[in-house]
């Protein structure tokens, strides 16, 4: 399998949070990063015990666009769909190490103008 193909794979196994095969796909220290506050994990049975009370949004992901791909790493915007039809845009890089998730980080679009100012 291309390292395409397991990222895409990836995207929508969590989407799911198909628990099994989530499991298959991520290695035992993952470090992967959420859109949301907290939502960081260090270890793949962390975030699947997360990824476990998430399946009740019934998402479904699928890239944008045809995503970046490199040796051993894959990087491009993707997009949630929830039940009702609402769309979420993400940005997405995920990191494979011998077939194996080792790190991922989603993250939303933010309009610099929306973040709170800078402290000196």
């Amino acid at each position: 399998m291309s390292v395409l193909e397991t990222a895409t794979e990836v995207l929508d196994v969590f989407a799911r949070s198909d628990i099994e095969r989530a499991r298959a796909l991520c290695a035992e220290e993952l470090l992967l990063f959420g859109t949301d506050v907290g939502e960081v994990w260090h270890d793949r049975e962390s975030f699947l015990e997360a990824l476990e009370a998430m399946r009740e949004l019934g998402l479904s992901a699928r890239w944008r666009e045809t995503p970046i791909v490199a040796d051993g790493w894959v990087a491009g915007e993707a997009e949630f769909t929830f039940p009702d039809g609402r769309t979420l845009p993400v940005r997405v890089t995920l990191v494979f190490a011998d077939g194996s998730l080792v790190h991922g980080h989603y993250s939303l679009a933010a309009d610099v103008a929306d973040a709170p100012p800078r402290g000196r």
